[in-house]
């Protein structure tokens, strides 16, 4: 931004006021060695200002959402999830069997494994699948999400979410049908295997 500051009385006033010279007569002035101009007002440009850039300030990133989930134990974590899942299937639906064991975990981002414990669902019927369900328990229960383990597809999902100490992983598959065949009928039910192991600091995708 330009600033134009007029200073009144600096153009020196002519020696002889009463023989004003015309509008547009250069006169020289015995004190100076620049002209006056008799058309020139007596305020004259002293000096500009350059106003300061204006700043474009971004907003900071927000920090990723810290879990508020504790547990004692992973046999904690393992019957907490085991709950969850209970509750998001119908009760006493005879088509929808749960199941829990122990199993051996590589993580998705390191060349490591480790032991965990595995809760396996199968669904024979038309009855909801209960993958999405169990992530937004999770979620409510104060897991975080962990990016380095989500994908989507017609055929299944994978989901992750982690505590500070424990990370459990959502993996679920179905019948997506048959895109070339517009007769095809996928069969109902679906499977979902949830692993929960001790989290790994250091286990993230690396682009």
């Amino acid at each position: 931004m330009l600033v134009l500051v007029s200073a009144p009385g600096c153009a020196r006033e002519r020696a002889d006021a009463a023989d004003p010279a015309p509008a547009g007569d250069a006169r020289i002035d015995s004190s100076a060695t620049r002209p006056v101009l008799g058309a020139i007002p007596r305020g004259v440009v002293r000096g500009f200002v350059l106003a300061a850039p204006e700043t474009i300030r971004l907003s900071p990133e927000q920090p990723p959402p810290r879990p508020t989930a504790e547990y004692a134990s992973l046999e904690t974590v393992r019957d907490s999830v085991l709950a969850m899942i209970l509750r998001a299937v119908a009760h006493g639906d005879t088509a929808v069997h749960v199941s829990s064991a122990p199993t051996r975990f590589k993580y998705h981002n390191l060349p490591d494994s480790t032991s965990g414990y595995a809760i396996h669902v199968v669904v024979t019927d038309t009855s909801s699948c209960p993958a999405f369900e169990l992530d937004q328990a999770l979620a409510s229960a104060g897991w975080v999400e962990q990016s380095g383990y989500s994908a989507d597809g017609p055929d299944g999902t994978l989901m992750g979410r982690a505590t500070r100490q424990y990370l459990c992983v959502i993996e679920g598959s179905w019948d997506g049908g048959d895109d070339s065949d517009t007769t095809y009928v996928p069969a109902p039910g679906c499977e979902v295997t949830v692993t929960c192991v001790p989290r790994r600091e250091d286990d993230v995708f690396k682009y």
